[in-house]
């Protein structure tokens, strides 16, 4: 793999030779240009993992057996993209959970050095994702947690696609409700983790056509 690295005015390559590589600095930034192959598109993000939501001190566990996201966009390429989350079929410590999401994911294509992008979940007004359970409600507000989103393409032609690795932690959160033992985390250490294959389609109207390849393409600064 060769990638072109620019800083301070000068050209560096990257080499990859065999199981060996040059290594980059704690400090390197990568910028993702994710493209599509025409416009308009949707993408749709399919869950391939279950998708959990830990509570960092008390080891809670909300476990959803479904995920997906989804976007209607108008440009490309792009560094970034917003997509709606949704989760279901989710058993919290054991007990029956919903999730709301009226917020988004504002998935960004900078990442550092390890290729962690930053997931930046996006609610307007007083919007929040809640997650309800019987005689408890956790809120999580618009926030930047730290780490984010892992990127991997994958395919050829018009099946190209995105394998997207979520990994949010210390995300901040409150707890509403008289049985929020169950929960007993800190309030900031949430953490949200799931894989997803994202795929672009033609949008026909707000349905999805054809399936059209999605590319990145990473530079190094």
């Amino acid at each position: 793999m060769l990638r072109s690295l620019k800083r301070l005015g000068a050209v560096v390559v990257v080499l990859v030779i065999g199981a060996g590589a040059i290594a980059m600095p704690a400090t390197a930034k990568i910028i993702h240009d994710f493209e599509a192959e025409s416009t308009p598109y949707i993408l749709t993000g399919t869950s391939t993992t279950n998708h959990e939501f830990r509570f960092g001190k008390s080891g809670a566990v909300m476990t959803c057996a479904s995920s997906s996201l989804y976007g209607t966009f108008s440009s490309s390429p792009m560094q970034s993209f917003t997509v709606q989350p949704m989760y279901k079929t989710c058993t919290l410590s054991g007990l029956a959970a919903t999730v709301d999401t009226p917020c988004t994911f504002n998935m960004t294509g900078e990442t550092d050095a390890f290729e962690h992008g930053k997931v930046h979940i996006e609610c307007e007004g007083e919007n929040e994702i809640r997650i309800t359970i019987s005689g408890c409600t956790v809120e999580i507000p618009g926030q930047s947690p730290n780490q984010g989103a892992h990127y991997t393409s994958t395919g050829t032609g018009s099946k190209r696609d995105l394998d997207v690795s979520v990994t949010v932690n210390e995300a901040v959160y409150t707890t509403v409700g008289p049985f929020c033992g169950i929960i007993g985390g800190l309030g900031n250490d949430l953490s949200i983790l799931g894989s997803y294959t994202v795929e672009a389609f033609q949008d026909k109207e707000n349905a999805e056509g054809s399936q059209i390849g999605l590319s990145m393409k990473a530079t190094i600064f």
